[in-house]
């Protein structure tokens, strides 16, 4: 191999080195070049020790121990970063980095000098390099990418990229008005959000534009709509703008690109990661996005001050206050509770309850008693492992603790769980000191421990029934089914001849509705989990109804009789919250247009004002409308310091690192100055969920007391003016999109909570 540094001819031969080790062999480094493959079409310099020690094995095996220097101790440090997941980008030089087009230009006054480390500085452009430079019609200097991808722009390096742009002086000079077509052009053409500079189009002036077309956003999906919490910013060009950031306010993180088709005619993305591009907020240089420009998304999300005209910072105006205090809402929840509802959070915290928040059960033991079992299950109450784990403890009537860890798709799991399951995997149990790390070992462990009555235990235990290994060899069959045609597409077939299976076998129990006739078994509690999830998806991504009593009858014979039972009314979900956990947990579901109108009604219509019957998904016969209105008040009313902060996210921004499911964002920070304004909002919704359900979508006049408490909720509406209406609403929306059946609540009440939140974020 032959390469060349500083102008000499260096050759080497080949080496081939197992589990390589380097270490610097002298202080000296260089700065040269470096390209890889992966990133095709661009270099940057990278500064790198001009010799290494390296050792390692040979092929055969036989220890190798040498000293590198030059190119080759550079190719095997470059090498050595692959192997621990970095390329040349995470160490380059980031002003240096440029399209291969641009090569040519003159570095950077910034870039260090090429070569062995040394001194001396780079001197400043000439006049000519300069006068070139902004020779705006100069294709081969400027390197722009071919003319076909319109409006046309610079590419990464050129030398215009480098140059701190003019101030505008004269805002009639035609020159302005060409960059702020040419900007909006821009936007206009893009496919997603861009915030643009007149350097990048070959125009050295202080010109910016942001914002997207509507047209992109007209094409965004209603999931797309939600877990990007987008709306839409109409093209905006700013004349000499002035950048800072708010008075405490933080560097946050978040993915940008400059139009990934004006990058590479191939469509190729280059992207860096959050830390290299987002260091430092600047908008006086018109850096490009791997450098420090601030694009519309900051500006809209970390709430930026613009000295320009056109972008404000969103402080909230002085809100008028017509909301009853959280102790009168309480008092006003007391007198319409039951004796049951008003014993809920005392037994609650004893273990009494079977519920979704319940870290305690001890039946009609004490709490010493759940010591023996301790169950690790997930915080969101989505995994259907724990799902069936947490049935089985509920019919033995096991007394147990709760400690609750994230999906890896919701968030990070604590140090002492991963000490007892290295892989993270839920759930996990530990039972007498014995450390279980699967829902099946679990699961057959509680089998053989003693619970309520022998007659349950026994009733529980399925395998001295000889069906019951085809049964539950069946499930399985149904689950990967189900997963073939939610996931993949092209699977109903083989999903309505194993669903047919099911119904033919609950059909043929003449006994009884479960699958055991009329008793209720294990073989039930392993089913339930996968097909209410299965009832769910497919509804929502298919617009196939499994809960359809005259096509299936047995199988919602079946499904009655489980939500007769208290172990699975505490763990049931609904539509919505399924839905929208289930695609990070299966790495994506395959939506068909056949459910169009189901993601419709399960996304929105079904939460409308005055709540409708005919919606995809029934509500839970044992809630009453009275007894769902007071159970989403008094979650809200217990815990309404941590659910007005969490609401108050929308304005803080995206967390980092970001978790994968849609609508979890663990690491996101709450906007202090929103938490007071939507916990006024809050009391606004608990007041009107006391007042009754509403009688009209956009009148509430029916009743008086409804009528009373919208009519303040309006009042303290319009006391905000102009972009806060719109912050508040965004609050209020991530709220509502948030709400999680059944970790917070039950559908009931969900559905009148999101119902009311809905209607408020429809008023402003």
């Amino acid at each position: 191999m032959f390469l060349v540094e500083q102008g000499r001819l260096e050759p080497f031969s080949c080496k081939a080195v197992f589990n390589p080790k380097l270490r610097p062999a002298s202080n000296l480094t260089s700065v040269y070049w470096e390209r890889d493959p992966s990133i095709p079409g661009y270099r940057a310099l990278v500064e790198r020790y001009h010799e290494v020690q390296v050792t390692g094995f040979d092929p055969s095996g036989a220890e190798v121990d040498f000293v590198a220097q030059g190119w080759q101790a550079r190719l095997f440090q470059q090498a050595a970063d692959v192997l621990e997941g970095k390329l040349f980008i995470d160490r380059c030089i980031m002003r240096s980095l440029c399209h291969l087009d641009a090569r040519n230009d003159p570095l950077p006054t910034d870039c260090p000098p090429l070569g062995i480390t040394s001194t001396r500085g780079r001197p400043p452009l000439t006049e000519a390099e300069e006068e070139a430079a902004l020779a705006g019609g100069s294709r081969g200097l400027l390197g722009l990418l071919p003319s076909f991808i319109q409006p046309t722009s610079l590419l990464v390096g050129s030398l215009i990229l480098r140059l701190k742009a003019k101030e505008v002086r004269d805002f009639s000079d035609p020159e302005v008005a060409a960059a702020a077509k040419e900007l909006r052009d821009a936007l206009n053409a893009g496919d997603n959000p861009l915030g643009v500079a007149a350097p990048q189009f070959g125009k050295n002036i202080r010109v910016v534009a942001i914002g997207e077309s509507e047209e992109a956003i007209e094409r965004l999906s209603t999931r797309a709509r939600i877990s990007e919490e987008h709306r839409p910013l109409k093209p905006t060009v700013l004349v000499n703008p002035v950048v800072t950031p708010k008075a405490g306010s933080s560097v946050a993180f978040f993915w940008e690109r400059w139009a990934r088709r004006q990058l590479e005619a191939s469509d190729a993305e280059l992207r860096f990661s959050g830390e290299k591009r987002m260091k430092m907020i600047c908008f006086n240089e018109l850096a490009l996005t791997c450098d420090r420009m601030v694009s519309q998304k900051v500006l809209r999300k970390h709430r930026l001050r613009c000295d320009a005209n056109s972008i404000s910072d969103s402080i909230p105006h002085v809100v008028e206050d017509n909301a009853p205090s959280w102790s009168d809402l309480q008092a006003s929840l007391e007198e319409q509770s039951t004796r049951e509802e008003k014993e809920f959070r005392p037994k609650l915290s004893k273990g009494q309850v079977p519920n979704a928040m319940a870290n305690l059960r001890v039946f009609d033991k004490d709490s010493e008693s759940a010591k023996r079992v301790t169950l690790y299950r997930d915080s969101a109450s989505w995994c259907p492992y724990c799902h069936k784990v947490w049935m089985l403890l509920e019919e033995k009537q096991i007394p147990y603790n709760v400690k609750r860890v994230n999906m890896a798709c919701y968030g990070n799991k604590p140090p002492d769980f991963l000490a007892l399951q290295p892989n993270g995997q839920i759930p996990v149990a530990v039972i007498d000191g014995e450390v279980l790390r699967s829902s099946d070992a679990i699961i057959d462990r509680i089998l053989h421990m003693k619970g309520q009555s022998s007659e349950v235990d026994q009733a529980l235990d399925p395998f001295d029934d000889p069906q019951s290994t085809n049964l539950l060899r069946l499930e399985r069959q149904l689950f990967s089914a189900w997963l073939g045609w939610l996931c993949r597409g092209g699977g109903r077939p083989d999903f309505e001849r194993t669903l047919q299976k099911v119904e033919d076998t609950l059909s043929s129990r003449s006994s009884g509705p479960y699958f055991l006739g009329d008793r209720f078994s294990l073989v039930d509690i392993m089913y339930a989990p996968f097909i209410e999830r299965a009832v769910a998806s497919l509804a929502y991504f298919k617009g196939y109804n499994i809960r359809d009593a005259a096509a299936f009858p047995a199988i919602s014979a079946w499904f009655d009789a489980m939500e007769s039972r208290a172990s699975y009314r505490a763990a049931k979900s609904d539509y919505y919250t399924h839905a929208h956990d289930l695609p990070p947990q299966l790495g994506g579901c395959n939506a068909e247009s056949g459910g169009k109108a189901a993601r419709e009604d399960i996304d929105g219509r079904a939460w409308k004002l005055p709540l409708e019957a005919d919606v995809i998904e029934p509500e839970w016969s044992w809630i009453s409308s009275a007894e769902a209105r007071r159970e989403a008040a008094e979650r809200l009313i217990n815990n309404h310091e941590a659910v007005a902060r969490f609401a108050s996210r929308a304005r803080s921004g995206p967390g980092f690192p970001p978790a994968w499911a849609e609508l979890s964002d663990p690491n996101a920070k709450p906007a202090e100055k929103w938490v007071s304004t939507v916990d006024l909002f809050l009391r606004h919704a608990v007041d009107m969920l006391l007042a009754g359900d509403a009688a009209a979508a956009d009148r509430d006049d029916a009743d008086p007391k409804r009528s009373a408490a919208w009519e303040a909720a309006q009042k303290s509406m319009q006391s905000l003016k102009g972009d806060d209406r719109s912050d508040l609403a965004d609050c209020l929306r991530y709220l509502q999109q948030r709400i999680g059946v059944p970790r917070d609540m039950s559908l009931n009440a969900a559905r009148r909570l999101r119902g009311e939140l809905g209607k408020m974020i429809a008023a402003l």
